[in-house]
């Protein structure tokens, strides 16, 4: 029942959602849900589907006879309920509407600074970090 009901709620939110440019290109990004409200999703499944899934079906919608594909990169459950995944932002926007959503943050490349420890920590250092 609780999942019939969420599906209805996103679906009335995907009509809603509305983007100046559809087509622009899909990011990568991190998405950060509650804990609590996760786990009851999941639990209301029944074990027939993962809450990931619900969500991510839940937002895919067709513009123009055009499928949004998202492309769903990996699901955090241990330091954080989340997923990172590629979206549109459209539907960026419609999973920030979703009950249990905490923050979105875009994947971005970090460049290595150094790989050289010790040398870069300074003298003190090299002795802790040999074995």
């Amino acid at each position: 029942m609780h999942c019939v009901f969420l599906v209805l709620f996103l679906s009335s939110i995907m009509t809603e959602a509305g983007d100046s440019n559809p087509n622009l290109a899909a990011r990568t990004y991190i998405i950060h849900m509650d804990t609590v409200k996760i786990s009851a999703l999941d639990r209301s499944l029944g074990g027939t589907r993962k809450w990931h899934e619900v969500i991510l079906d839940a937002i895919q919608h067709k513009e123009n006879g055009i499928d949004e594909a998202l492309e769903l990169l990996y699901v955090y459950n241990a330091a954080l309920t989340g997923f990172a995944a590629k979206l549109t932002p459209r539907q960026l926007a419609s999973i920030k509407e979703l009950d249990g959503f905490i923050s979105a943050h875009a994947d971005k490349l970090l460049s290595l600074h150094t790989t050289h420890i010790p040398e870069f920590l300074g003298p003190q250092a090299s002795g802790i970090l040999e074995t």
